[in-house]
């Protein structure tokens, strides 16, 4: 299963904030998750509001414009994220609200004229904030068909501009579907390759399933909102 990919990078994002790094292989009881690494993202303790924008399949036949996939969330369970209005290049985005158990967000598919940066107007209980941000160009990457066991891999990728942050993660899945295991890499952003170590995807005869994850991304934070403009590929392997 391949997918492109924004709700991804929210999960990332959390589970770099909250998991710890455990590498003491010694111990008898591990707590799982064991997560190694961390996104050099935006940090949960700069934002209250969260803004994350990527690129959504199929796109259109006119190059000019592309189709985007938006997602807003809430890190302080004290604001309310009912209100809320967002215009994006001065064309306002019909968002829709979801939960899927946890917190409250808003997700949106759009189409829109694609520019080097867009101006984000994020309106939350009566107060706006204006943030600008650079776009990143699409990332261009390949992902195997088929894992080889306990073997490493040799991944690369294109994007035209160089982003603020590009990162590889590994994932491994229990039989129910829980996060054993969770390695992260943040690369210079001039860099398109990277060697992924055996042990990202092969450390735990408990594994049922692996994933892969290749992201770029570039953010900025203004009056404690995040804007996260991001594009990747994501795939699972049973």
């Amino acid at each position: 299963m391949v997918t492109r990919y924004l709700y991804l990078l929210v999960f990332s994002l959390i589970i770099s904030t909250f998991g710890c790094d455990k590498n003491d292989n010694t111990q008898v009881d591990i707590e799982y998750p064991v997560v190694h690494g961390e996104i050099a993202g935006p940090s949960e303790d700069d934002y209250d509001f969260f803004i994350g924008l990527s690129y959504s399949d199929p796109q259109p036949a006119d190059p000019d414009y592309k189709r985007f996939y938006v997602i807003i969330s809430c890190t302080d369970t004290l604001q309310n994220l009912e209100n809320i209005e967002l215009l994006i290049q001065d064309q306002k985005i019909d968002l829709e609200y979801a939960n899927y158990g946890g917190p409250d967000f808003y997700i949106a598919y759009f189409v829109l004229q694609y520019d080097e940066s867009f101006n984000y107007m994020f309106t939350v209980n009566g107060s706006t904030t204006e943030i600008d941000l650079a776009n990143v160009n699409e990332l261009m990457i390949e992902l195997p068909e088929n894992l080889v066991k306990d073997q490493g891999l040799q991944l690369g990728w294109e994007t035209k501009i160089d982003p603020m942050n590009t990162y590889i993660e590994g994932f491994q899945w229990s039989s129910m579907n829980e996060l054993l295991y969770n390695y992260v890499e943040n690369v210079p952003p001039e860099v398109r390759k990277f060697t992924m170590p055996p042990g990202w995807l092969w450390s735990d005869e408990n594994t049922a399933s692996r994933s892969l994850q290749v992201g770029i991304m570039n953010f900025t934070i203004n009056n404690r909102v995040c804007v996260v403009m991001s594009d990747g590929i994501f795939r699972t392997y049973e």
